[in-house]
C-alpha cells in the first residue's frame, strides 16, 4: 500500500519592494484608501515542488499617499493532486498576509496620518495557479 505524502514547508520568507510616496497630509474630509492585493504564483522548473507565491499590495490615499508592497515566500509543497496543492498555495498565501497587513500598517503609522490595518482575508476558495 503506498502512502499518501503530502508536506508544505516555508523556506524563505522576503520583502521585494517596499515603497510609500507622500503626496498630501491629512484633510479634514476623511478619504478611504483604496487597496487591492494582487497574487502571483511560479513554479521552480529545476526543483519542481519549489513554488515561489508573490504577494503586491497597492494602496493609495487620494491627496495623502501611495504604497506598494510586495512580499514574497518560498514553499516547498509536495502533493499527490492538484487540489491538493491548491488547497496548500492557499494555507501559504494565508501565512503570508499577516506579514503583508503589519507592513502597511507600520508605514501609515506615522506622524499626522491615520493607520490603516487591513481587514483579515479568507482565501479558502481562492483558486491560484502558475504563471509560467
Amino acid at each position: 500500500m503506498q502512502q499518501d505524502q503530502r508536506e508544505m514547508q516555508l523556506i524563505k520568507l522576503f520583502y521585494n519592494k517596499i515603497e510609500f510616496n507622500r503626496i498630501g497630509f491629512l484633510e479634514k474630509e476623511e478619504l478611504e484608501p483604496e487597496q487591492t492585493v494582487e497574487q502571483r504564483v511560479e513554479i521552480n522548473k529545476e526543483i519542481s515542488q519549489l513554488y515561489k507565491i508573490t504577494l503586491t499590495l497597492h494602496c493609495e490615499k487620494k491627496k495623502e499617499f501611495k504604497v506598494e508592497i510586495e512580499l514574497c515566500g518560498l514553499f516547498y509543497i509536495m502533493a499527490n493532486t492538484e487540489d491538493d496543492i491548491n488547497i496548500y498555495l492557499n494555507n501559504a498565501v494565508a501565512i503570508m498576509m499577516p506579514y503583508l497587513r503589519n507592513e502597511l500598517t507600520i508605514l501609515t503609522s506615522q506622524p499626522d496620518m491615520k493607520p490603516i490595518v487591513m481587514p483579515v482575508v479568507n482565501f479558502k476558495n481562492n483558486d491560484l495557479k502558475d504563471e509560467n
